[in-house]
This record gives structure tokens, C-alpha cells and sequence, in this order.
């Protein structure tokens, strides 16, 4: 008896296929002309399809598997934070950069699509690639717009109507008034920064010309300090013949220091409180200078005498002498202390201050 064989088809299933789908969705990478990074584009269905419509694939193995275009628009929107579909958040955020205009190769449907040469005339119109649809970017960044939400919350997409749509839209008041609070913003933004540049500039300016006239204080003061010579005067006052040295010589130096002539008239620096402080700070840097040759010098002796000064107080005067790496001998004298007690640990104690 002979065996039936079957054929080797009979072993396969043909795979179903869903008949309803009439155009696939195809992933491109776009470069973006103005913020140079790269954007995924995606073709769109039929205008009926607009809304979260799937294609749909099943076979005997793998169950269904979606693919929305909500979720497409998630992935594609996350590549610039600019782009219109987030919302009036994020137009706060880039409102110095204003509208989001992109370059590409703009997706067509049904014949239409979105130009870039509305951007010359509308310089409110913006445009997200996630979507494909055109926006306001005053009526967003202001998102109160209740008389027409396409341009500010969900985007307008019928190319057809565009030039009319975008004439109409511009011509609303509700439009008007969000345009001018977007340029008043950034017109008091921009008039702030220049004012805080100007103040800036002028405080710098400022804080140098003190500085450079402080300077002149001080070389004046050394001067005086250099050749022992005195200080003040009996009366410093407007009126005094003779104010003293140091306000006279000032007053000598101003006629060819145009620096000295203004500013001893605003702050002036001139307090003898602030000239004592000044000697103070010369004296310390003067001590420590010739406290480091002694530190550095192989030989070195300390004279120390005392007197009596008017007010019956003992005024002890300390000299140092020693000798630098050439053997040449110095001879410093380090001032005046005054002490309580000539004893020997007394002096000591002195001289380690």
C-alpha cells in the first residue's frame, strides 16, 4: 500500500497582514539649519489620522505592537528644549531667544507644507518639528490666549489657509497685546543690562581713580616721613595762611595733577588719623624689611640705651648692627619703646616684641 505524502507547503502558515494600512511612518534625520543639532522627522498619515492613530502588526509569534504619534512626538520634541511643543513653561525660559524658527526640509501633506519664508514676514511665527505645526510665540510665552488656542497651545497645521490664517491671527487684538508685553520685556530687559553695564563701568572707574589718588596720599606722606620733616600745622582750616606741610604740599602738587585737584575736594584722605595710619603701615613694612637682612646676616650685635623722657617715662632706643654676606657693616636704628623697668628680662621682653 503506498503512502500519501503531503507537500512541503502544507508545513507553513502564510502570515496575516493588516490590509488598512496605507502609508508607513519613516524616521529621518534632519539637520537644523539655526540650532545645528539633528531632528527626527516623521512623515504624517491622512489628515484623518492625525489623532493618536496606530499601525497595528500581528503575526502567529509576536502580539500586537504600537507605535503612536504621541510617543513619536515625546522622542522628537526632547531633542531641542525650544521647540513650541513644551508648552509656555519653556517659552519663559528661552524668551531672549524668541521664536523657534528652524530651517529643514519640512514634511508635506496633502500637497502643503510649511514654509520657511513666513518667517520674513511673521517674525512672531514659530515652528515645531515634533508636530508640524506652526505657533505664536507671544500668545505661548503668555498662555492666556482664549480666542485662539491653535497658535498658542495646540498648533495650527492647514498650510492651505496659511498666509490668511497668519494675517488674521495678526491682526487680533489679543495677539497685538501679547506682542507688545513680549517686546516691552525684552526692551526693559536689554535698557536694564545697559544701565548695570554703565553703573559697572563707572564704579570700576571710580574704585581707580581712589586708588591711583590714594597713591598720591602716600607718596606724599613718604616724602615727608623720608626727610623728618613735620606734618601738620597749628590750623588746618580753609581760612589758615599755613595749613602745614602735608595739606600744603597737596595744595602745590594739585596745580599740575589734575587727579589731586578733583579729588581732594570729594574724598579728600587727608584726616590725620589717616595719615598716622599710613606712617603706621610704612614703619611695619620698613621693620620687617630690615628684619629680614637681619635674619640673613652671619654676625649681628644689639645696643639698647635708656632715657628719661618729660613725662618721667623710660624711652629705651634699640640699634642693631651686622653685616651682609659681603661683610659690609650696617647700623640700624629700630626706634623708640618705651618701658616700665630697666631690669634685664624687662629688655629682653622688649626687644622680643
Amino acid at each position: 500500500m503506498s503512502i500519501s505524502k503531503n507537500p512541503l507547503t502544507n508545513y507553513f502558515k502564510k502570515k496575516n497582514i493588516v490590509d488598512n494600512v496605507e502609508e508607513v511612518h519613516e524616521v529621518e534625520i534632519q539637520s537644523n539649519s539655526i540650532e545645528e543639532t539633528e531632528a527626527l522627522h516623521i512623515k504624517r498619515l491622512k489628515p484623518n489620522e492625525l489623532t493618536d492613530s496606530t499601525i497595528n502588526t500581528t503575526d502567529d509569534t509576536n502580539t500586537a505592537s504600537t507605535i503612536s504619534l504621541t510617543a513619536a512626538s515625546s522622542i522628537l520634541s526632547s531633542s531641542n528644549e525650544r521647540d513650541p511643543c513644551h508648552g509656555s513653561t519653556k517659552a519663559k525660559d528661552h524668551i531672549l531667544l524668541g521664536p523657534f524658527q528652524p530651517k529643514t526640509n519640512f514634511p508635506t501633506v496633502n500637497g502643503r507644507r510649511f514654509r520657511s519664508e513666513w518667517y520674513n514676514t511673521y517674525q512672531w511665527l514659530e515652528y515645531s518639528l515634533a508636530l508640524n505645526r506652526a505657533f505664536c510665540f507671544p500668545c505661548r510665552l503668555r498662555n492666556n490666549c482664549k480666542y485662539d488656542d491653535a497658535f498658542a497651545n495646540t498648533g495650527f497645521s492647514h498650510w492651505k489657509n496659511g498666509r490668511a490664517r497668519f494675517n488674521d491671527h495678526q491682526a487680533a487684538n489679543y495677539h497685538k497685546e501679547a506682542f507688545e508685553i513680549w517686546k516691552t520685556g525684552l526692551q526693559n530687559y536689554n535698557n536694564n543690562t545697559d544701565v548695570l553695564k554703565l553703573i559697572n563701568q563707572q564704579h570700576s572707574k571710580q574704585a581707580n581713580e581712589n586708588r591711583m589718588y590714594l597713591k598720591e596720599i602716600i607718596r606724599t606722606i613718604h616724602l615727608l616721613a623720608r626727610q623728618g620733616i613735620s606734618f601738620r600745622g597749628h590750623r588746618e582750616n580753609a581760612d589758615s595762611k599755613n595749613k602745614g606741610n602735608f595739606l600744603e604740599l597737596l595744595e602745590l602738587r594739585s596745580n599740575d595733577n589734575e587727579l589731586i585737584k578733583t579729588k581732594k575736594e570729594e574724598i579728600q584722605f587727608t584726616d590725620h588719623k589717616i595719615q598716622n595710619e599710613l606712617v603706621e603701615l610704612m614703619s611695619k613694612q620698613v621693620t620687617n624689611h630690615m628684619v629680614k637682612e637681619i635674619q640673613q646676616a652671619k654676625y649681628f650685635s644689639i645696643m639698647m640705651d635708656e632715657t628719661t623722657d618729660i613725662s618721667k617715662l623710660e624711652q629705651v632706643s634699640l640699634v642693631i648692627r651686622y653685616t651682609d654676606d659681603q661683610y659690609n657693616v650696617h647700623e640700624r636704628f629700630m626706634g623708640f619703646q618705651r618701658t616700665t623697668a630697666m631690669t634685664g628680662e624687662a629688655l629682653f621682653n622688649l626687644l622680643l616684641e
